[in-house]
């Protein structure tokens, strides 16, 4: 039986992982090249109805929230929670008869 010293098998196992990591880095590059990078704009601008209006509702909701989160009183949790804030945002989206503006 043939055996192998515990430096050499390090050795190989080593050359194996860089040889992968190099593939890897090579389809990485690859498809930089191809596709190009970017992280793109905040998915909630793109939208068509996010405006001043609806970012002030979020913005106020979140205060409230934080409020909420940091007091843990009835009357914050209320303030918070006076209305739905979907039926907020919805108010947003819709036009005088009710109908959503898609």
């Amino acid at each position: 039986m043939n055996v192998v010293p515990a430096a050499a098998a390090a050795a190989v196992i080593a050359a194996a992982a860089n040889k992968h990591w190099q593939q890897m880095k090579n389809m990485m590059e690859t498809a930089l090249v191809l596709c190009g990078l970017s992280k793109g704009p905040c998915s909630h601008e793109e939208t068509w109805w996010w405006n001043e209006e609806v970012a002030e509702a979020v913005r106020e909701r979140k205060k409230k929230y934080r409020n909420w989160k940091k007091r843990k009183s009835t009357e914050a949790w209320k303030e918070y929670n006076t209305h739905n804030h979907f039926m907020a945002l919805l108010d947003f989206v819709q036009d005088s008869t009710g109908e959503l503006l898609m």
